[in-house]
């Protein structure tokens, strides 16, 4: 915690980020977790909430840059986003929407596509930076976000 006595004599607390837990990665305020296994969409979710954290909510584009400069070829990353509840309607898993606007152009080429017959209904982070939509079921790599 850091206290800042402004000129104008009033005092504002400001709350800096001291420490991650080992083999979790700082940005800004939050700690980051980048699984060496696999899992489902769902079982990452669930190893996310019993570490006191959840799957990743991009909030800017400095984040994105962020997680794409950790991850490495041939990996994927299951992202806290889905469209399960309404096919099309990509929501973050505290219920905000995707926005159209800055979040539209990190999706890859064609994407989400919904390809199969199962649906894609889970967002993924590729390698190369991009976003998927996916099979919830297959497993992939995961990334958990914490506040500091």
């Amino acid at each position: 915690m850091v206290l800042i006595q402004c000129s104008s004599g009033v005092e504002r607390v400001e709350f800096t980020c001291m420490k991650c837990p080992p083999g979790w990665q700082q940005f800004q305020k939050s700690c980051y977790f980048f699984s060496t296994s696999t899992k489902s969409w769902q079982d990452a979710k669930q190893f996310c909430t019993d570490q006191g954290s959840g799957l990743v909510i991009v909030n800017t584009e400095e984040e994105q840059t962020f997680l794409s400069n950790h991850i490495t070829h041939p990996h994927v990353y299951w992202l806290g986003l889905s469209d399960s509840a309404k096919e099309g309607e990509w929501r973050w898993l505290d219920g905000s929407p995707l926005g159209f606007g800055l979040f539209f152009r990190f999706w890859g080429p064609g994407e989400p596509n919904d390809v199969g017959q199962q649906g894609e209904d889970c967002g993924s982070l590729r390698f190369d930076g991009k976003w998927n939509d996916a099979i919830c079921s297959v497993t992939e790599h995961w990334i958990c976000e914490r506040q500091c």
